[in-house]
């Protein structure tokens, strides 16, 4: 190796506290940012909450500290101490490259005049790290063929900040294995960025009663087309970008639980609530499949049927459960047409290859005669429509009810009497026991598969069917 090609390589690494005078700058650019955790790798998707760390983490236990390389602007910027250091490494470097004459006379300033000094720097870590921030959006959206079309910086190099003890650092490249634990973190924050992005370019500006996932993505794929890159910009469809926002959907609920803060409110809680829910029933039946693609899960994201569970994004005052609870309790503000969106938004199309599955699972699949509202006026005068009605009344018997993941209303196949468990009407629970209905209108419940709400639910369902039954008979 030449003595040009061996000296240009980093010093270190030293404590900040230790290497650095008070004239270098506060803020300085780093590259190659390691970090580690009680001598173990980890990255941003490891040191980044939410709210406070749970006591599960390593971080809770151990001090974070992370690395990088600094290129120094001046001399000045380091100790006496930090120079003498430099001072010591340099002679032995020269001694490793030169054993016998040994050069003398070749100083850090003449090093520093050459080629410059560049070193590996340790800090402890302190506070969040910051990523595209308001004062950095300098932002293009931009195509990729992998992962996904997704938000990207144009000025990277301030768009990530970390902090230590003492200064700000500029991260303007990753170590590989962080890089590889931190790719949630930059993900995520570019998916929330695109968000206030599609929000502040809508020109209708439309309500955030009526910001789901649906707006989410018709607002995307707008944008996609205004913008696409190349002379044949690649397809993408709707369920890709569902995909996309899926694999984060509960990271944003938790974005949007944590404050009330109006400038964090961006989307409909309660819709967003639902649509968690069916990415999660998704997410179990993608995993079913023969090859299971891994369908709406961040990276290294694991599986939990049925549970949406926030808690790895924090530990927050009353809990997640709570915070749920709290937003669907809410009531929907009416939209300018005088009704809630509820009632007027798309179903979400999933994975291609689990959309039938899943909805043979969770959605009731009717024949077209189904849609007819059934009345009382039988006339009996034909044996035709009488066969009709039994065959209606007995398909009816042989499916399960439910409701469709994510949702707390079940409709009549028949006619058009619904049970909204968050909204019971009166005389929805005249079948109930006085201890089901308190327990129904109390909402003195937490799940869904509760045994006494199933109970309950069931009881409701064969009240109203056996008014269809007793028509036919």
């Amino acid at each position: 190796m030449s003595l040009y090609k061996y000296l240009q390589e980093p010093f270190g690494p030293y404590p900040e506290n230790v290497i650095l005078s008070s004239h270098c700058k506060k803020r300085l650019n780093l590259k190659s940012l390691r970090m580690e955790c009680g001598a173990s790798p980890i990255g941003l998707d490891e040191t980044e909450f939410i709210a406070a760390a749970p006591k599960s983490s390593g971080i809770v236990r151990g001090i974070t500290k992370f690395y990088g390389i600094i290129e120094l602007d001046s001399l000045e910027w380091l100790s006496p101490r930090g120079e003498d250091y430099l001072q010591r490494e340099l002679h032995r470097r020269l001694v490793d490259l030169d054993r016998d004459r040994r050069s003398k006379g070749f100083t850090l300033n003449d090093l520093y005049r050459v080629s410059g000094i560049r070193m590996w720097i340790q800090c402890n870590k302190r506070m969040h790290t910051r990523f595209l921030s308001k004062s950095s959006w300098h932002i293009v959206l931009i195509q990729l063929p992998n992962p996904y079309p997704m938000l990207a910086s144009n000025g990277f190099e301030t768009s990530l900040v970390i902090n230590s003890e003492n200064r700000l650092y500029n991260v303007l490249s990753f170590d590989a294995a962080t890089f590889r634990r931190s790719g949630n973190f930059l993900t995520r924050w570019r998916l929330w960025v695109l968000i206030e992005k599609l929000i502040q370019d809508d020109h209708m500006q439309t309500p955030i009663e009526e910001r789901t996932i649906d707006w989410l993505v018709d607002q995307y794929l707008l944008r996609l087309r205004k913008h696409s890159f190349g002379r044949f910009p690649r397809h993408v469809c709707r369920a890709e970008v569902i995909g996309i926002f899926a694999a984060h959907a509960d990271w944003i609920l938790a974005q949007h639980l944590a404050t009330t803060a109006k400038t964090v409110q961006k989307l409909n809680v309660q819709k967003w609530i639902s649509f968690c829910m069916e990415v999660q029933s998704a997410r179990y039946s993608a995993s079913q499949e023969p090859v299971s693609l891994g369908w709406g899960l961040p990276e290294n994201g694991t599986i939990e049927e049925g549970i949406l569970n926030l808690s790895r994004f924090g530990t927050i005052g009353g809990g997640w459960d709570k915070k749920i609870t709290s937003a669907l309790k809410k009531r929907p503000k009416k939209t300018q047409s005088g009704k809630s969106r509820a009632s007027s938004t798309k179903t979400v199309n999933r994975h291609p290859s689990t959309t039938s599955r899943y909805k043979s699972t969770t959605q009731f699949v009717y024949d077209s005669d189904f849609s007819e509202v059934s009345t009382s006026s039988y006339s009996g005068s034909s044996d035709e429509d009488l066969i009709k009605d039994l065959l209606k009344t007995a398909k009816i018997y042989s499916h399960r009810p439910g409701f469709r993941s994510g949702y707390f209303e079940w409709q009549c196949p028949v006619c058009d009497y619904s049970i909204d468990l968050l909204n019971l009407k009166e005389g929805d629970t005249k079948a109930l026991s006085s201890t089901n209905d308190q327990t129904l209108r109390g909402r003195k419940w937490k799940f869904l598969n509760d045994e006494q709400v199933q109970t309950a639910f069931f009881d409701i369902v064969q009240d109203h069917l056996a008014v269809h039954a007793s028509l036919v008979a």
